[in-house]
């Protein structure tokens, strides 16, 4: 069965910190948000985005009274924020007098750095998902005419149109990192999303194991009962390590025949219960199917980052297999 194919949000999240991205799209809101501030007049102005954790400025106005840079920082979401208030209500946002309004009163935009005026809009994915907010703030009370309003307007068209080309972009990503057969990643997936769940490793201490499966008997499946029998047994491995294995888990198909999975796992005991799991799903599968339906497996633990550990810990999650699969051959 192949998963469907989507953009999770959890990569809407993290596209701007992943260097692999078109980050040439921020460059181009930079240029955006710096002509906004100068037709406004605007000592600051910005987009921001909502992520789960937070609000986060992307890109901020290089102006010298601008007190938000975007240093990646993200501000908790129970703060009072002006964007806040914009992406609840999914609407326009216009604050003339703020230090008059008893709304915005613990409002740090306001009462730590002295913002009086505030002109936002929603800015959406394709798909009509809140992506965050683009905005114009003044130290002045201001009285923006209508004029101002349709120019922010317009602005926001030009980074949603951006979001747009992006959304499609991540798609391609997605589908490129995908084995068409069974709808696991690929190689190329394997290690592009093993390499940055070894450095959230790295950061929270955490110990990763390798997990190397290889299908038995495929050309054997292939040569006396068809392709599409061995294509069957290549997508129920793939749905066996799916329903045995976590979420959180990076699952592949690395190759014709051979699986690879990137789990967190920190004793010999949960990682023996869980091989021990696959294993005893093959078994109670290779009882209906009308073919020789087994598998071997192979680990390693990684407790380093980086593409280099990950290749290391595969060739020896390779090599464990292998004895695996030698101690079940008949003699």
């Amino acid at each position: 069965m192949h998963e469907k194919l989507a953009i999770t949000g959890c990569d809407r999240d993290t596209w701007l910190l992943k260097s692999k991205y078109p980050v040439d799209i921020v460059f181009k809101w930079q240029e955006t948000i710096d002509l906004m501030t100068e037709l406004f007049r605007a000592p600051a102005g910005f987009v921001v985005q909502k992520r789960v954790e937070g609000y986060q400025v992307v890109v901020a106005s290089q102006t010298a009274e601008n007190p938000y840079p975007a240093d990646g920082s993200v501000i908790d979401s129970d703060v009072n924020l002006f964007c806040r208030k914009v992406i609840a209500d999914n609407k326009e946002l216009y604050v003339k007098h703020a230090t008059r309004d008893k709304v915005w009163a613990d409002n740090p935009e306001v009462f730590n750095d002295g913002f009086n005026s505030y002109l936002g809009l929603p800015l959406h994915w394709p798909d009509k998902q809140i992506f965050g907010t683009i905005c114009v703030m003044d130290f002045a009370v201001t009285h923006y005419q209508e004029i101002y309003k349709r120019l922010i307007q317009k602005f926001r068209s030009l980074v949603e149109a951006d979001l747009k080309i992006l959304e499609q972009y991540l798609t391609i990503q997605e589908l490129s990192m995908r084995d068409h057969l069974t709808g696991l990643f690929n190689r190329n997936g394997f290690f592009t999303l093993g390499e940055q769940a070894l450095e959230i490793a790295q950061r929270m201490n955490k110990r990763y194991t390798v997990l190397f499966i290889d299908l038995d008997n495929l050309k054997q499946i292939n040569d006396q009962q068809g392709h599409s029998s061995g294509d069957d047994a290549l997508k129920t491995l793939a749905n066996i390590l799916q329903d045995r294995l976590r979420q959180a888990d990076v699952i592949a198909r690395i190759g014709g025949d051979e699986y690879a999975v990137l789990m967190v796992m920190d004793n010999m005991i949960n990682l023996k219960h869980v091989i021990h799991q696959i294993e005893y799903s093959i078994k109670k599968v290779s009882d209906i199917k009308d073919y020789p339906f087994s598998a071997s497996i192979g680990h390693s633990s990684i407790c380093s980052h980086g593409d280099a550990f990950l290749e290391e810990a595969l060739r020896d999650a390779d090599r464990d297999m292998y004895r695996c699969k030698s101690k079940h051959r008949p003699q």
